[in-house]
């Protein structure tokens, strides 16, 4: 069996903080050392350019935004030597002309769609909802309809897809960060200040993160004999705004912002927090949460997420709603439960719900069940 993974994009999460390329670096970097025959084709604006160097085979496509759907000369080639009989493909993202054209072009493939949160409602109403209806009436759910089924991290698909999809759904997930393993535990520190933590995209829409400053500057306000910290790690349009608003508390050290921070450094970010917070307008299980909880660290969600049933069974942290002083509540909550009890509730969470062996197990078996 040869898998491969076709994403617009260089699944390169060196440069950058994109979930779709990190999900697809991860199912790709363990499937390889599993022994799976796995590819990587990526389709990128500049597909010579910032490219990673993993493990596993990668190829890169040049990606036209003519209308109608042109493909790169190179990948057409591509395309004519899969073997359909041994071959399933995973396409990642949705409302991408360039897949259904894919899927036309070669004549019985077998492929499942990963739309990582592209057919929520929040993603088909917000952002160009007339292009994409029409869109999705004309082309999209005839290349939906002739997959093998949906693979989603929550339930993420919104109205406007699933009153015409036939396809079923698989509902699977994504692993923490294989470097933020056991064996770095945040444990509290015995220094007085208490750190909550972010990471993400700098996207108030999308994110809410200025919502969730303000609202932890009043928290923080209520607690005058406690030294609480905000840490933020990421990059996106609305940082600067956010740098520029709240100068006065980052020079006082009460917010700090880290700009997109990588790798190791990144993990020892993480490893300062006490808690981590994700008050997310839309989201598909974000990685960041899922990273998080896989340190032992108790997070403060909203329903968006698509965490909360897990975060509830587990005694992982705390949900709030999306109003402020709903907020501002649960961080007044975390603080009165027993924080080792939530630690080994993420933990537990982890080794349950999102171990890499349980995932990577339910994919291949739908890969070879589409197969057979």
């Amino acid at each position: 069996m040869k898998i491969i993974h076709i994403l617009c994009g260089k699944a390169n999460p060196k440069t950058t903080m994109n979930g779709v390329n990190v999900v697809v670096d991860r199912y790709a970097s363990v499937m390889y050392e599993k022994g799976y025959d796995v590819e990587v084709w990526g389709i990128a604006n500049n597909p010579i350019t910032n490219l990673p160097s993993p493990k596993y085979p990668i190829r890169f496509f040049q990606q036209y935004h003519s209308w109608p759907c042109k493909l790169d000369k190179q990948l057409i080639e591509c395309l004519k030597k899969i073997d359909t009989a041994k071959t399933i493909v995973n396409f990642h993202g949705g409302f991408i002309k360039e897949f259904s054209r894919i899927a036309k072009h070669v004549k019985g493939l077998k492929y499942f769609v990963i739309p990582h949160g592209a057919y929520s409602d929040y993603c088909t109403q917000k952002n160009n909802k007339w292009k994409k209806t029409v869109y999705y009436h004309l082309v999209e759910k005839y290349y939906l309809n002739a997959s093998q089924g949906v693979l989603v991290f929550s339930e993420e698909v919104g109205a406007l897809v699933r009153k015409y999809m036939v396809s079923e759904q698989y509902l699977i997930s994504k692993e923490p960060d294989p470097a933020f393993n056991a064996n770095c535990i945040c444990n509290k520190k015995a220094n007085q200040q208490i750190i909550w933590g972010y990471c993400g995209r700098i996207n108030n829409q999308l994110k809410a993160v200025d919502k969730f400053i303000k609202c932890f500057l009043v928290f923080s306000s209520q607690r005058k004999n406690e030294n609480h910290i905000l840490s933020i790690i990421g990059d996106g349009p609305d940082l600067e705004d956010i740098r520029h608003k709240y100068i006065d508390e980052i020079s006082a050290g009460s917010i700090q912002i880290h700009g997109q921070v990588m790798g190791q450094d990144k993990l020892e970010k993480y490893l300062e927090m006490d808690y981590f917070e994700h008050i997310s307008n839309t989201d598909c299980k974000p990685l960041a949460c899922i990273d998080a909880i896989g340190l032992g660290i108790p997070v403060i969600i909203t329903p968006a997420t698509g965490l909360v049933e897990d975060v509830e069974k587990y005694n992982a942290g705390v949900i709030t709603g999306y109003a402020e002083e709903e907020i501002i509540q649960s961080l007044h909550e975390m603080l009165q439960k027993p924080r080792n009890e939530m630690v080994d509730g993420c933990l537990r969470m982890i080794k349950e719900k999102y171990n890499s062996e349980l995932i990577f197990d339910k994919l291949v078996s739908l890969y070879e069940r589409a197969l057979s």
